[in-house]
């Protein structure tokens, strides 16, 4: 979200944080039947939200009412579903990319008590079946979603929430040699994790209420190679790029224990709505690896050598007290003008540090009939440092020996021992930041249209970076929290609130992400290339959007989304005389083909007595488009696709709510 790295994006359930603590991203999945409402807001948010610089998700669920309701819903997709990309290339091995789907989903809400003790549950079971391209291998995943939410009105002054969801997930990948994937590469995995929350809101008078919450996360991640005997990551370098056989093989089992307990008080005074807040938590985080072989072949550029990396075993274990204290005042100045300040003081045990970060923002109503707003805000916004960043620090690492002459397809040989390698954190561990300011105007045309203008530039201090260090025999991997990056945006849009049977919504954005890197990897071997300042991995120049939906005659509903945007940019990689990896002019110099899709929803829906059926038939991607979202990097052929998103396809579907 605007320039920050995917692990930047905080989401929260019910006002839960809903952060996988381990990786960044989502921690639980819920059926759509369980949402009832959602929000992103992109920047300048409050201090009540912390730990993350790239906007905050709000996500509430479904609460039953007095009247018995249920819905139940199936949708389905399959090979034949899906068209042939729009140009043939010569390494592709599927005419198009496997894919088939199962979505059966339910849910029942109402009354244990009328008035008083409401409920709702969910469940959800996907099947999927999914390859691609350019490999003869499918990922085969059960997943099973499950939700249950009590809501419990006690008193005019007292309500309850109760709130539990889990997801399992068991996935099968069956991989089939090709000139790029190595058999050994097979391995299942099994991913089970539970949410539950407890709230609880105090109204002690008209201006002042408490609000009380206490959340748990659990979960635990297995992976096991179906081969005990596997193994072997293979990395074959050509002048056309480097091919890999994916993830390393591996024996995983991790798991993530979260606490957390958040009181906001909530007090109304004359012109300020004045909010006291603390997030107390804690983490407990354990892993246990063992990790197989990884080689790297360069015969393919000349360098008739291999070279093979032996892992150590990794027990990794941290935990550790989480927490943070905030204080925000909304302060009405007159009718026109609202002023917003605040600050937000975090504190990770397991990184030592403490930060502060204030909050300001201001709205002016510039023609007094609430027509016409000019918006600014600026604020520092503190990123989590996820667990993993720790844990690889922490990794013992291994030894490394060169091959001479290997043979075969996984480049097989007896190693002349030649060094050792190793992880570990550099410099004092400063948390990552933001600073972001951003103006903009807003203004309101009749009654349903709406236009915007906004402005946003934003400051990325003491990002995550891996280095290559190279010390006599031992090669160390090291992170270090010393990454700079900018962003600056322009964002127009323009929206029609539901009328007249229809809605619109579109916006535009020019934008420009320069940085050092905008991930962090692990092991990189001789492929490890310096970090340097230029356009980030993410930046898309770019970007246009519009949906909307319409509502027709005899029960149809027609909706589509469409988007535009700048290709994504790349390197081109080259080798010294040394057979060292180079960039072959500045990083991210050049860029992949622009990506478009249209995506449509064409429902019709008829009413039985109490019930109602609904049939769906949805295309993604309808003009077949191709969307390039990988290419190959090296100096011969570069710009190769090697991967896209969906080409055309389409999923059918039944709904029955009664």
């Amino acid at each position: 979200v605007q320039g920050s790295r995917n692990t930047a994006t905080g989401y929260r359930i019910d006002g839960a944080s809903n952060v996988d603590p381990y990786g960044s991203g989502v921690a639980i999945t819920f059926s759509q039947s369980a949402i009832d409402r959602f929000e992103l807001v992109p920047n300048g948010f409050e201090a009540r939200y912390g730990e993350f610089s790239g906007g905050v998700v709000n996500v509430t669920t479904r609460s039953g009412t007095n009247d018995f309701k249920g819905h139940v819903g199936y949708f389905y997709r399959d090979d034949s579903f899906v068209s042939n990309p729009p140009v043939e290339y010569p390494d592709q091995v599927h005419d198009k990319a496997p894919d088939t789907r199962h979505f059966l989903e339910g849910a029942i809400g109402g009354a244990i008590t009328p008035d008083k003790l409401h409920y709702f549950a969910t469940l959800e079971y996907r099947k999927s079946e999914v390859g691609g391209v350019f490999s003869e291998s499918t990922v085969d995943t059960d997943t099973y979603l499950g939700s249950f939410k009590l809501n419990w009105l006690q008193s005019n002054s007292d309500n309850w929430t109760i709130f539990g969801a889990f997801n399992t997930y068991d996935t099968v990948n069956i991989v089939l040699a090709d000139p790029f994937i190595a058999p050994e590469f097979n391995a299942d995995e099994k991913d089970n994790r539970l949410m539950l929350s407890v709230q609880q809101s105090h109204v002690f008078s008209d201006s002042l209420f408490l609000e009380s919450q206490f959340s748990y996360l659990r979960s635990n991640q297995e992976r096991l190679r179906v081969n005990p005997d596997a193994h072997v990551t293979l990395y074959r370098f050509t002048p056309e790029g480097t091919y890999t056989s994916g993830r390393y093989t591996s024996d995983l089992d991790r798991n993530v224990d979260r606490l957390r307990l958040q009181e906001t008080l909530t007090w109304n005074v004359k012109r300020h709505n004045v909010r006291f807040g603390v997030d107390l938590g804690y983490l407990s985080s354990s892993l246990e690896q063992r990790i197989g072989q990884t080689r790297f072949d360069f015969r393919d550029t000349g360098w008739d050598a291999a070279y093979h990396y032996d892992f150590d075993d990794v027990s990794y274990g941290a935990s550790g007290f989480e927490g943070s204290l905030y204080a925000q005042d909304s302060w009405r100045l007159s009718n026109r003008f609202v002023f917003d300040f605040g600050g937000r003081v975090e504190y990770q045990e397991i990184l030592g540090n403490t930060d502060f970060s204030p909050r300001l923002g201001l709205a002016w109503d510039v023609t007094g009939d609430a027509k016409t707003k000019i918006y600014a805000n600026a604020g520092r916004f503190i990123e989590r440092v996820y667990d993993r960043y720790l844990e690889w620090g922490s990794q013992p690492g291994g030894r490394f020996s060169i091959v001479l002459s290997p043979t075969g397809d996984l480049a097989d040989g007896v190693g002349l021992p030649v060094g050792a390698f190793g992880y570990r954190i550099g410099g004092d561990n400063p948390t990552p930041y933001a600073d972001v300011w951003s103006i903009g105007v807003e203004r309101l045309l009749g009654r349903d249209y709406r236009i915007g203008l906004a402005y946003t530039d934003k400051k990325l201090e003491n990002q995550l970076l891996t280095y290559f260090i190279n010390e006599g025999t031992t090669d160390w991997y090291e992170f270090r929290a010393d990454g700079e990056g900018t962003y600056k945006g322009l964002d127009l849009t323009f929206s029609k609130s539901f009328s007249k049977n229809w809605q619109m919504l579109a916006s535009y954005t020019w934008s420009e992400s320069r940085g050092m890197g905008s991930s962090l990897g692990t092991f990189y071997g001789p492929t490890q290339l310096p970090n340097s300042s230029a356009i980030e991995d993410s930046d898309r120049t770019h970007l246009f959007k519009v949906s909307g939906a319409w509502q027709l005659p005899l029960g149809f509903l027609i909706s589509g989304t469409y988007r535009y945007s700048s290709g994504l940019p790349y390197s081109v990689v080259g080798n010294n005389v040394n057979n060292e990896p180079i960039y072959i002019g500045e990083r991210n110099s050049q860029r992949m083909p622009d990506a478009q899709s249209l995506d449509m929803t064409l429902q019709w829906g008829v009413d039985i007595k109490s019930t109602r059926l609904t049939l769906v038939v949805e295309g993604f991607n309808l003009t077949n488009h191709e969307n390039v979202v990988a290419v190959s990097t090296g100096e011969v052929g570069h710009g190769e696709p090697t991967a896209f998103d969906v080409s055309r396809t389409f999923q059918i579907g039944a709904k029955f709510d009664f």
